[in-house]
């Protein structure tokens, strides 16, 4: 039976990847917003990846025009305990991409990070995405895109795709959650009704749902 793993937010991966190929991989438990905190202990059996670097790499004078990346993992390397989950056709996970852009200048002919001038700290990054996610932030798993899986072969007929509805629905869920935590965070108790919130009763079906 096809299922949808776009999940709760708990137990998800991260695979960092550099143009030189090299690998990080991480695993949370749950946001950093909920008091999760990264595993970097596991290892990922069978991973492999290849990079094509058309330019140079970390050289302000270069000609750059761009770097692609290949990876391969076996689904078995997707766990934290003996469990773990293989696709079929039909699945839908949740996913998204990013590449991290940091605010640099060139001192001395090599790239350097900005600072903030009154903190002393790297200034915050920014992140281009595959599924835009409104905040510039990769650990909010429940504002990211989604993978489908299918048995049709590459290159065949247009594989349809819906959202599923639950993920519609749940989409709202979360809109309660935001408005929730930032109704504690401004009165010290959560919210006792949605209309104390700036939410109708009713979710209307077809509505579209900010998530803000």
């Amino acid at each position: 039976m096809a299922k949808t793993l776009v999940g709760d937010t708990h137990n998800y991966f991260e695979f960092e990847q550099k143009a030189q190929n090299t690998h990080f991989d991480l695993f949370m438990p749950k946001p950093y917003r909920n008091g999760g905190n990264y595993n970097i202990g596991g290892d990922v059996t069978g991973f492999k990846s290849s990079v094509f670097v058309d330019g140079s790499i970390n050289n302000p004078e270069g000609a750059d025009s761009k770097w692609i990346l290949e990876m391969a993992f076996p689904f078995s390397s997707l766990q934290n305990s003996n469990n773990y989950n293989v696709p079929v056709n039909g699945d839908t996970w949740g996913i998204n991409f990013s590449r991290v852009q940091w605010k640099t200048e060139i001192v001395d002919g090599k790239y350097q990070k900005l600072k903030d001038p009154v903190t002393g700290r790297y200034l915050n990054e920014d992140n281009w995405v595959w599924g835009q996610q409104g905040v510039i932030n990769m650990h909010f798993p429940e504002r990211g895109g989604f993978a489908y899986f299918t048995a049709l072969p590459v290159g065949g007929n247009k594989v349809a795709f819906e959202i599923p509805e639950e993920q519609i629905l749940r989409k709202y869920l979360w809109l309660i959650y935001y408005k929730q935590q930032e109704y504690r965070r401004i009165n010290g108790k959560f919210a006792s009704s949605l209309s104390d919130l700036g939410l109708n009763e009713k979710l209307e079906r077809g509505k579209s749902i900010p998530l803000s």
